[in-house]
């Protein structure tokens, strides 16, 4: 199973190690040490919430654009509005965690015990947005198919009366 798929469920990593700055000349390299872990989870938690203001704010835009009917036009943009929810859950995944301000655990580096700034490794990162992407796909297709089976029944939704029919993807989205 690919590392990111984890991701999609997984609390972030505790045990995420931080290499320790350089011992002064002679001395043996220091063990690594580790990123603190309250501060993980509020990056984790901060590039969640983003993704999830995106996804919403595309869904609604995606389906206010214009108040006409379910048609080839509107598929086109659903399936546009999709892929740039889950591109945008991929960039600001990775954009969020490398630009955190995450600090190394107090006391378990050797060379330097007190908490220092540090990044947030690509490879977690990277996993970290595949997720992303993933959960913006399907939390994407998810509220289309909530809104327009609950909302689109009532008149006081606007635009998205218009959209009673479910917005499933079409085998040919690009025109039939």
């Amino acid at each position: 199973m690919p590392g990111f798929l984890g991701n999609l469920w997984a609390t972030p990593p505790v045990d995420l190690r931080v290499v320790c700055p350089l011992p002064a000349p002679g001395k043996p390299i220091a063990p690594p040490g580790f990123f603190d872990p309250e501060v993980l989870r509020g990056a984790y938690a901060m590039a969640t919430t983003i993704t999830a203001v995106l996804v919403v704010l595309l869904v609604a835009l995606c389906y206010l654009w214009t108040r006409s009917s379910l048609g080839p036009r509107f598929v086109l943009r659903w399936w546009i509005f999709l892929g740039g929810s889950m591109l945008g859950g991929f960039i600001l995944g990775i954009a969020v965690l490398r630009m955190w301000p995450a600090r190394a655990l107090a006391g378990s580096c050797e060379t330097n015990p007190t908490s220092f700034l540090v990044t947030i490794p690509w490879p977690d990162a990277l996993n970290r947005g595949m997720a992303g992407a993933v959960w913006a796909g399907l939390v994407f297709t998810l509220l289309s198919l909530v809104l327009t089976q609950l909302a689109g029944r009532f008149p006081w939704s606007g635009g998205l009366f218009h959209y009673r029919g479910c917005p499933y993807p079409r085998l040919m989205p690009f025109g039939e």
